[in-house]
């Protein structure tokens, strides 16, 4: 659940900040989202988030985007089945 909460901060952070990126907030949450993921996360997790980090390394909105919407729904499907939560 580390994992997830951590990059629950991360997810909220971007939706409350027209700049996320660009804010020194960020990159504190996004270094322990990561560390997180390789600690505790899944192969496609691990990957999937990897792929959004350097996407934001390389400044490509678009595709840190993209990322982001098919890594939402991989940690929310993780949360719910740690939680014994029937989808």
């Amino acid at each position: 659940m580390n994992m997830l909460d951590s990059f629950v901060k991360v997810w909220f952070f971007i939706q409350k900040n027209n700049a996320p990126f660009l804010n020194s907030n960020f990159l504190p949450l996004l270094e322990k989202a990561r560390s997180n993921f390789q600690l505790y996360g899944k192969t496609d997790e691990i990957e999937k988030f990897e792929e959004f980090i350097k996407s934001i390394e390389k400044k490509d909105l678009q595709k840190a985007n993209e990322t982001l919407k098919k890594l939402v729904p991989l940690v929310r499907n993780s949360i719910r089945r740690d939680l014994g939560i029937k989808s």
